[in-house]
């Protein structure tokens, strides 16, 4: 008996992790939402790729928070 990963991968499908659409499992971007897709998981929904930008400006906001915290309480002078 097969596992459920094996299955899945066979079928020659997965699935939009934004809209659930249906896709072949070559493409990387959803033609029904326009998302980017990633490889097929073991549950055969296509994985959401990393927003590094997202990670980046997040990381700047917080040191941005951490030098004006700085600058107003515990400057000296």
């Amino acid at each position: 008996m097969r596992d459920k990963s094996e299955i899945i991968k066979s079928q020659n499908t997965k699935r939009c992790w934004s809209c659930n659409t249906h896709l072949t499992l070559n493409l990387d971007r959803c033609p029904s939402c326009n998302s980017k897709v990633g490889s097929v998981n073991e549950h055969g929904v296509a994985q959401r790729p990393v927003q590094w930008m997202n990670y980046l400006f997040a990381a700047a906001a917080v040191g941005g928070l951490i030098f004006f915290v700085w600058y107003s309480f515990f400057r000296v002078g």
